[in-house]
């Protein structure tokens, strides 16, 4: 791992910190609530993603010591930290989410979200970072295709639980990849109703 330059490194939430999305458990957790509800997400959602992730996590708190953890990440984290680079929480999540996750986690310098009119993801995300580091200025931590953009302008690549088909793809852009696998992926419904 690159340590020298002491990039920042910038860690996405869902699927790469943690082993589920957070829009999914909130989901579950509202329908479970209120299932007569279902058409409150359908009219968010028609005003696009980012005011359904807005709205859901109004009415919605998860509890992130409930979330399963990509534990070969929180050790990556914790080693690049204890080497003196800034640590980045960023991802698509509502920003009440990924604070509750910065919050719990306790080793996130600065935590970029999705607000009620961007969706921090994909290009959006890309753009964002290259904003606030730089063209290659930053190293990110990624799991999905939707993480090709962003991997595209950073650094260095790390990429947990990815398709094969993606790591194809991000192996074309001739940068340093670090590949972890832990355990399973995708949604786990382990939600808690507060």
């Amino acid at each position: 791992m690159t340590s020298s330059a002491l990039l920042p490194l910038c860690v996405d939430l869902d699927g790469t910190l943690i082993r589920t999305d957070v829009l999914s458990e909130a989901l579950l957790v509202y329908l479970k609530k209120s299932p007569w509800k279902i058409f409150h997400i359908l009219w968010w959602f028609s005003q696009g993603r980012a005011m359904l992730k807005k709205k859901i996590a109004d009415e919605i708190d998860l509890d992130m010591s409930l979330m399963p953890v990509n534990q070969q990440i929180v050790d990556l984290v914790l080693t690049y930290k204890a080497k003196g680079h800034k640590i980045y929480l960023v991802t698509a999540a509502p920003q009440k989410y990924g604070q509750a996750a910065a919050t719990y986690f306790g080793f996130f310098d600065e935590v970029l979200t999705s607000n009620s009119y961007i969706n921090l993801r994909s290009t959006h995300k890309a753009k964002a970072l290259i904003e606030r580091f730089g063209e290659q200025q930053y190293i990110y931590a990624g799991n999905s295709v939707h993480d090709l953009p962003v991997w595209a302008h950073s650094s260095e690549i790390i990429a947990i639980n990815t398709p094969r088909k993606v790591l194809k793809k991000a192996s074309v852009m001739k940068k340093t990849m670090h590949i972890m696998h832990e355990g399973l992926t995708g949604w786990t419904g382990l939600f808690q109703i507060t």
